[in-house]
């Protein structure tokens, strides 16, 4: 139910002229340019459909038996640092991939 609402928040900031669908991470997200490796092409359209070409960080947090034990112990910070171990396989714009990653940075836009 998070992602609807989160798109529709971001579409809401569109409509009022506060953002634009081709808005660039690059500008939006600047902390997070070091961590995304293809920052500048990685639209806020993109984000909202799914095909920024952004890895989904559920798959790394998966794999770590502390997330299991209580997933409120994860803060924004540690979500972001988890992108440091995820490879990047996908160029932005290149087809859809379902990435929670994604909707975690229009969280953080919005």
């Amino acid at each position: 139910m998070t992602k609807p609402v989160m798109a529709t928040a971001i579409l809401r900031l569109v409509h009022e002229g506060r953002l634009r669908p081709d808005d660039r991470l690059s500008t939006l997200l600047t902390q997070v340019v070091d961590l995304v490796e293809q920052a500048d092409e990685i639209t806020l359209g993109r984000l909202i459909n799914h095909t920024a070409g952004i890895p989904d960080y559920a798959e790394v947090l998966m794999q770590d038996p502390v997330y299991f034990q209580d997933s409120t112990l994860y803060k924004p910070a540690d979500i972001l640092n988890t992108y440091r171990k995820m490879p990047n396989t996908q160029e932005p714009g290149e087809k859809f991939s379902y990435s929670n990653t994604g909707y975690f940075l229009l969280a953080m836009i919005a």
